[in-house]
């Protein structure tokens, strides 16, 4: 597992790196052009009064801009920026339908990754001999499975759109998949079962849980006002990193 772990992060980080080759070809807008003119423009020259002792007599001088250090300027700006990113998240996130939609993508995001890290041990306790078996099962089903059941959970929140049911089908439509999955997944668990038997609730589990995004992206789009949805998309993808704490904790615990 390790090393299928290290090959797809490298995978994930060479392409990564091509955001910094791939240039944009689309034509610039005026404020673009305008930011640039800006920028291209001397810096401004003050006026110091009385400079060579004449009255009224004025000598241009370099603004005190110029003569501030680098490091303070890059200390300033990247202050700057977290404080303007905080600010555009909080504002993303005042809204009363939009945290618990974050409080409950929190709670399944966590769920997700506690099953995504510690499934594979618990197989491994359970059935030694079929270790192997499940490396294929369970790449099969997360692939095939996890993706079909994505796509469904997007076309299920875009036909809940188009019939005019509004963002609490939606979010109905989350709910239901969670409470449909939790009994399948304790399925996979069960010691009673073969090993057969617990990939076919894996399966099944898969097909119902996965389909939770597309609805609960759709639901977050509509409850947040359009100049804010660019950064309410960015906090629900932070989620993700906060979602690591609960395989964290159980390894603790273990």
């Amino acid at each position: 597992w390790r090393g299928a772990f290290l090959v797809f992060g490298a995978a994930s980080a060479l392409a990564s790196l091509l955001a910094f080759v791939v240039t944009d070809r689309r034509p610039a807008s005026r404020g673009v052009h305008l930011q640039r003119e800006i920028a291209a423009e001397p810096s401004p020259r003050v006026a110091a009064p009385g400079a060579s002792g004449g009255v009224g007599e004025k000598l241009e001088v370099p603004g005190a801009s110029s003569e501030e250090p680098k490091q303070q300027n890059l200390l300033a700006s990247l202050a700057s920026g977290c404080q303007d990113v905080l600010s555009k998240a909080a504002e993303a996130t005042s809204e009363t339908p939009a945290r618990w939609l974050y409080a409950a993508a929190l709670f399944r995001f966590c769920a997700g990754f506690a099953i995504l890290v510690w499934l594979p041990p618990a197989i491994r306790t359970r059935f030694p001999g079929d270790i192997e078996s499940f490396a294929v099962y369970n790449s099969l089903i997360k692939a095939v499975a996890g993706s079909l059941s994505s796509l469904a959970g997007g076309v299920a929140a875009d036909s809940l759109r188009s019939h005019g049911l509004g963002d609490k089908a939606g979010a109905l439509f989350c709910a239901a998949s969670a409470l449909l999955a939790a009994p399948l997944w304790f399925g996979v668990l069960d010691p009673s079962l073969s090993f057969d038997a617990c990939m076919g609730f894996l399966l099944a589990e898969y097909l119902v849980a996965e389909s939770w995004l597309g609805p609960a992206v759709a639901t977050l789009q509509g409850a947040v006002p359009e100049e804010r949805r660019g950064t309410a998309q960015g906090v629900f993808a932070a989620l993700t990193a906060l979602g690591n704490a609960l395989p964290a904790a159980l390894g603790l615990l273990a």
